[in-house]
Parts: C-alpha cells; sequence; structure tokens
C-alpha cells in the first residue's frame, strides 16, 4: 500500500469538531465490486418498492390536486401552451401566479409528458418515482463514498422511507426533484476532491445549475460548498472550480436574468407569507417539531445522532460537508419565516448518510427494516400510530388514499354552456378555499379542459361585482386559517332574503363527496332600471378605496332585452383611487348593469347608497390629469419604507427618487400607448440604487393591456396620453 491510499485526516477542514483526533493517516477502503453489486441490487429493490407505492396511490385515489400541487400543474400548462406556440421568451417570462414568484422550468418541463393523459396528476406522480429514483440512487453514491456499500443503501432507505417523503410522493410538487438534484450535486462535490478533478466538478456545475432551475431557494442547501470551491480557486487550481461555475450559470443564469424585474420582490413576499419571525413564540424549534413527525424516530434518532457521534468510518477529509450541509439548512430555514418541512427536505438529506456511521450493525438493520415497515404502512394505515402526548415524535404515520369524485369540471362546464357568449368569456367567482375546492384547482381545471370562456375569480371586499357566475360551497369551507371573510360571504349568498339574490339567482347545484354541495349562481338580467335614465349630481362619493368628488351622472337609454343602461357618462372633479388622486375626469360606460346592495331604509330614498355593479363592457376615459405631487404622494404610500419621493413628469418620461433606509434610489421610465391603444407600455429608461446605475435592459419592458381580464373584465380605451410639464394627462 503505497502513499495514494492514505488520505490527511486531521485538520483537514474547519469544522474541527467533527475530526475525531486519532492518526494522521487512515487507510481508505476499497470497494469490494461484488459487495457494490449486491448492494445495487439492494438499491434496485428499494426503487421497485418505491414503484410499487407509486402504482398503490395512483390506483387508489381520485381526488383532485389541492392548492401548491394545481399551481404547479397550471404553470406546466402554461409552459406547454407557450412552447406549443414556439414562444420560447414567452416561457421563459412567464408570468407568476398571484400572490407567488416565478417558478423556475425545469420540473413543469419535466411533467409535460403527463399534461396529455387523460389523468394527468397520476402520470406526474410517475416523473415523481423517476426523481425519487434519481434520489436513491444519489444518497446511496453519499453513503458509498463516505462510509461503504450497505451504508449508502442504508442511507437510501432510511431517508426515503420517511411519512415526509411517503407525503410528497404522491403530490405534484417540486420538493422531491429539488433533494434529488442537490443529492446528485453533493455526491460530484464529494467525488471531486474539493474541486481538484475536473469531470465531477463539471457534473456539480451541472446539478446546481439543475437545482436552481427547479426552485430558487436551492441555493441555501449549498452554502458549506462554498469553502472547497474558494479554496480550490486561491488554492491549488482554478480550472476544475471555474469550470464548475461557468456550467451552473450557463444553466440557469437565462433564466434568472430574464425574470429578474418581478423576481425579488415576489421572492420577499412569499417568503413573510403567514410569517413568524423566529424570535417570537416558540419558532425557532418549529423544524425540531416537524422533523419529529416527518422524519420519525429512525431516522430522527440515529441521523441527528450520527451528526455529533464520531466514527472512524468517517475517515475521509470532506466528511465535515454532511453535518455542515445539515447544519446551515437548518440554521437558513429556521430563519426563514415560513416554516414547512419540505422546505427543509434537501438539508435533511445528509441525516441518512450520518445516521449509518457510528452505530452497531444490528441496530442500523433494525431501523432500515422499521423503516421500510414504516413506509409500505404510510398509505394503507394496518398499523396504529403510535404517539406520545407531548411529544413531538411518533411512529408508523398514515394517510390512506381516498376514491371521491369531486365534480369541479362539472361545474365548470355548467357554467361554461350558460354563460353570455356576446361577451369574449366569463368570470366566475368561487367561495371557498378548500384542499380539494379553491381557485388554483379551478384555474387548473379549466385549462385542462380548454374552457377558455371562463375566467376563475376569488371573492374581494365587494364581493361578486362584474361576475356573471358564482359558485359557493355549503359546510366545511377550508382551514379558519386562510378562509377570511369567506364565512360571512357565504352566509349572504345562501340566505335567500339577502341582498345577493337582487343581482344573481340559483341555476345549479351539485354535491361533493364531503357531504356538502356547491351552488352555482348565474347574474340576474335586471328587469327595471334602478334609476330613470337622465342626470345625477353627486358632491362626494366614498367606499373603501374609491373616493369621487363633484361626480355628474348621465344614465343614457335603458336596454330592456339585456338589462343594462346602454351607455353612462361620468364626470368628476376628482378621483381618488387607492390614493391616486386623478383631476379632471370624464369617461363613458357603455352597457352598465348594476343594483343598490343596501339592506337599510336608506335604499328607498337613495338607490347609489351601495351600488353593485353586475355587467360593464367598455370604459372609455377621454379626460384625466394626475399631477407629479399626487404621483409621489402615491408611491410613498404605496411601497412600504421610501421616504422623500420627488416624481418630474416632462418629455414622455417619469422621473423618481426617494430614500430607502437613508439610501437614496432612482428610476425612470417612458410611457406611451401601444400601436391601436391596445395598452400602455412603460421602458425602463435609467435606475440606480445605493448609487451604483442598474442595467436597464435587465428590468425588462412592462405593458399594461386594455383587453378584459378577469380583475378588469371590461375593455378599456383612451385617446391619447401625454407626460409633460409635470402632468400625465389622457385626452386633450
Amino acid at each position: 500500500m503505497d502513499e495514494s491510499d492514505y488520505r490527511v485526516s486531521k485538520d483537514a477542514s474547519p469544522f474541527d469538531d467533527f475530526n475525531e483526533p486519532e492518526a494522521e493517516l487512515q487507510p481508505v477502503r476499497r470497494s469490494n465490486p461484488r459487495t457494490i453489486a449486491a448492494s445495487l441490487a439492494g438499491l434496485f429493490l428499494l426503487i421497485a418498492f418505491h414503484a410499487a407505492q407509486t402504482a398503490h396511490w395512483a390506483a387508489h385515489d381520485t381526488r383532485p390536486p389541492a392548492w401548491d400541487q394545481s399551481v404547479q400543474l397550471e404553470t406546466a400548462w402554461d409552459l406547454k401552451e407557450a412552447l406549443a406556440k414556439g414562444d420560447l421568451a414567452g416561457a421563459m417570462r412567464m408570468r407568476p401566479k398571484p400572490g407567488m414568484p416565478p417558478f423556475p422550468l425545469l420540473y413543469h418541463f419535466s411533467i409535460q409528458p403527463a399534461l396529455s393523459a387523460p389523468d394527468p396528476v397520476a402520470v406526474a406522480l410517475w416523473v415523481n418515482w423517476a426523481y425519487l429514483a434519481l434520489l436513491c440512487v444519489a444518497i446511496w453514491g453519499l453513503g458509498l463514498h463516505f462510509l461503504g456499500e450497505w451504508e449508502g443503501l442504508g442511507a437510501a432507505v432510511l431517508f426515503t422511507c420517511v411519512p415526509e417523503m411517503g407525503w410528497l410522493q404522491r403530490e405534484v410538487l417540486v420538493d422531491i426533484p429539488l433533494t434529488a438534484w442537490v443529492a446528485c450535486a453533493y455526491w460530484a462535490l464529494a467525488a471531486s476532491d474539493s474541486f481538484r478533478k475536473k469531470a465531477p466538478s463539471a457534473l456539480f456545475g451541472l446539478c446546481f445549475g439543475a437545482a436552481m432551475m427547479t426552485k430558487w431557494s436551492a441555493f441555501s442547501f449549498f452554502l458549506p460548498a462554498v469553502i472547497p470551491f474558494w479554496s480550490a480557486l486561491t488554492g491549488f487550481g482554478k480550472t476544475a472550480p471555474l469550470l464548475a461555475a461557468g456550467l451552473a450559470a450557463l444553466v440557469c443564469l437565462p433564466w434568472y436574468i430574464a425574470q429578474a424585474p418581478i423576481l425579488l420582490p415576489r421572492l420577499f413576499e412569499a417568503a413573510a407569507d403567514q410569517a413568524v419571525p423566529v424570535w417570537k413564540g416558540g419558532a425557532a424549534f418549529t423544524y425540531v417539531f416537524l422533523m419529529g413527525s416527518g422524519l420519525e424516530v429512525p431516522l430522527l434518532v440515529l441521523g441527528v445522532g450520527g451528526a455529533f457521534v464520531p466514527t472512524a468510518k468517517r475517515r475521509n477529509e470532506d466528511h465535515w460537508l454532511l453535518p455542515a450541509w445539515f447544519l446551515t439548512s437548518l440554521l437558513f430555514w429556521t430563519i426563514v419565516p415560513n416554516r414547512q418541512l419540505r422546505y427543509l427536505l434537501p438539508g435533511l438529506v445528509p441525516l441518512g448518510v450520518l445516521a449509518m456511521g457510528p452505530w452497531p450493525k444490528q441496530l442500523s438493520i433494525a431501523a432500515c427494516a422499521l423503516s421500510l415497515l414504516m413506509a409500505w404502512n404510510y398509505p394503507r394505515a394496518f398499523l396504529p400510530h403510535l404517539s406520545v402526548g407531548g411529544v413531538p415524535v411518533s411512529l408508523l404515520r398514515s394517510d390512506k388514499p381516498a376514491k371521491e369524485a369531486w365534480p369541479l369540471g362539472d361545474i365548470l362546464k355548467a357554467a361554461a354552456e350558460l354563460r353570455d357568449t356576446s361577451l369574449p368569456f366569463a368570470n366566475l367567482a368561487f367561495v371557498a378555499n378548500h384542499p380539494r375546492f379553491n381557485g388554483p384547482v379551478l384555474n387548473w381545471e379549466r385549462k385542462r379542459l380548454g374552457l377558455s370562456g371562463l375566467r376563475i375569480r376569488g371573492v374581494t371586499k365587494r364581493y361578486t361585482e362584474l361576475c356573471e357566475f358564482v359558485v359557493v360551497k355549503a359546510g366545511d369551507l377550508g382551514p379558519s386559517s386562510v378562509t377570511g371573510q369567506l364565512p360571512e360571504v357565504q352566509k349572504v349568498m345562501l340566505d335567500s332574503g339577502r341582498w345577493f339574490g337582487r343581482g344573481w339567482k340559483e341555476v345549479r347545484s351539485f354535491p361533493f363527496p364531503d357531504g356538502t354541495q356547491a351552488v352555482l349562481f348565474q347574474r340576474r338580467r335586471l328587469g327595471a332600471p334602478p334609476l330613470a335614465p337622465g342626470r345625477v349630481t353627486v358632491a362626494y362619493y366614498e367606499e373603501g378605496h374609491f373616493k369621487a368628488e363633484g361626480m355628474v351622472l348621465d344614465f343614457g337609454p335603458w336596454d330592456a332585452e339585456r338589462g343594462v343602461y346602454r351607455t353612462v357618462g361620468v364626470k368628476a372633479d376628482t378621483l381618488t383611487i387607492r390614493g391616486l388622486q386623478v383631476d379632471g375626469v370624464e369617461l363613458t360606460l357603455e352597457n352598465l348593469a348594476f343594483f343598490n346592495a343596501d339592506e337599510t331604509d336608506a335604499a328607498k330614498s337613495d338607490p347609489l347608497s351601495d351600488p353593485r355593479f353586475t355587467r360593464l363592457d367598455a370604459v372609455t376615459l377621454r379626460r384625466a390629469s394626475v399631477r407629479a405631487e399626487s404621483l409621489a404622494a402615491f408611491i410613498q404610500d404605496r411601497v412600504k419604507g421610501l421616504e422623500g419621493v420627488a416624481v418630474t413628469i416632462d418629455g414622455g418620461a417619469v422621473s423618481a427618487s426617494a430614500k430607502f433606509k437613508g439610501k437614496t434610489v432612482k428610476a425612470a421610465l417612458s410611457a406611451a400607448l401601444l400601436p391601436g391603444g391596445k395598452g400602455i407600455e412603460a421602458k425602463p429608461l435609467s435606475a440606480s440604487a445605493l448609487g451604483f446605475p442598474l442595467p436597464a435592459a435587465l428590468l425588462g419592458t412592462a405593458t399594461l393591456p386594455f383587453e378584459p381580464t378577469s380583475e378588469l373584465p371590461f375593455r378599456i380605451a383612451m385617446p391619447s396620453l401625454k407626460l409633460e410639464g409635470g402632468w400625465l394627462r389622457v385626452g386633450g
């Protein structure tokens, strides 16, 4: 045995607490080909076991996907449509879903074949299984590198058989694919000998890029990799680390550049969703409790214990990567306010390897056998769940599949058949936030069925204005933490004596598997005008975020066949919309229908005391002006943290400067009507933050189309748009 058969183990890394101070040199154990073959056979059987689990779930569960799962499917569908048109630029710049950051495209690309299947969800689960198989191989490789052949197999068993994996295995989510790419990257990093070898280093770069193209948060699991990367750059060679960095950038950087203008603000919004700061309550221990139920006894106890118990088997100079990978991931995701165990999952992979290190062989074998039993039991609930009150660790959790027919497609098809085809589409508002009946799943089902004449919309403070259809779930609306005002809305709509019945009528009902029903309402055609045609003067009106002063309404002829005013002219000295003051407003409304929702005696004398609009086909903004000072006040009010906002408007451009946490930020953009008056296009001219200029090209061009949308379901038109002399002016 020569010197190449030894590795330096002492003082090999900055994580000295994880080194066992014994001999300077330890022999590297060489693998036996027969043992590797036997271990690989066991790995194949493990992957086959997970295939059987996937088949069992796909055959016994018919429920629609839940919230996030539906969003992932809808995003994949949007990508499919963009690719079918050959619109690669559109695919790179796909608009994110409301309240969410943009999603990288790799996972959605990988489930494209499932979207053409009769049951896309069932087929997508097999894509999950393929990623799970990749994860099994990666964990096996990590175990082989750090411990040995059988330890690698045991690590794959322990990690992939926990309840959290059993749940994610049958959900259309990115977490298993992300975990697989992260594990592959670490295996390549370990094989690269701290970026000394080119081929594994290149593979690390590719896997890192794939992880970043699966989810933006992938970087959080690679913090320990900075140490060998920097050491290689500043020490023994730049070729391998630069090769890794270059390949990673080639894979993921184009998408992140394309999405940069909207990605950063959306990430902060998403991270703060239902957030509890780490210093409040027991937030710092959230993941301790989540790991207790999601990982259960074998992996939790042996894995966490193995992170801190030294073992002679871990004599590689890079063994510190495993506990560092786990601890840095745990720290990062504990600080992030929104906490779910699946977010931390890629950082828990090293626990599987660490669990196989310091313990007697008999204990490791028993832990693996128990884990396989737990995984088999999870979708079957043959054995009872064992837990102790007050203790966050349990055993034999289960969650059985269910054959339930939720008639979401029938509801949407009924609305599509009944809708007013004279309009480009019909808005359908839903009253529920149930795991199986919510906005994302309705949107996914609508796109899957190809019902382009419908748009799905939630309930606002104005309830269901400008919606042709409203579907209300009776009974359980969903978890109280996400239903908000919906119970109150449900009560108003299902009570036939309330104001809602004046504007919408029940047309169909659909039974749900939970013993409740969904009631479909359609907009009424009003039989008589709420006000006779003619002029009405309103000195002052205020409702919510809307305020009008000096308003004059000219109600045109009433169309009895459609139950609408053909035209309504509106003039106002000032309109204030969400804090933005607009002066000298003149506009025309076409095909307007409304009724008074006021249930008090005031409604008898004032038909406009609480108007609720049910239909509006078009708005022509003939004249309006916004002062630079008004725009500055609006920006300062709407963007938290900005102070001293100053705005100038001239030469077709708007320039703004402000202080953000004491630092100067500036931006300038031009705005003009699109050809044919189809919308407004805003182009960034310049931007700077903290004294550093930002490339305007990276900010992208924003367009506001005037075609109807679910939020504004009417056409918009304006004669001209000018930005000059301190004013933004529409019309003459």
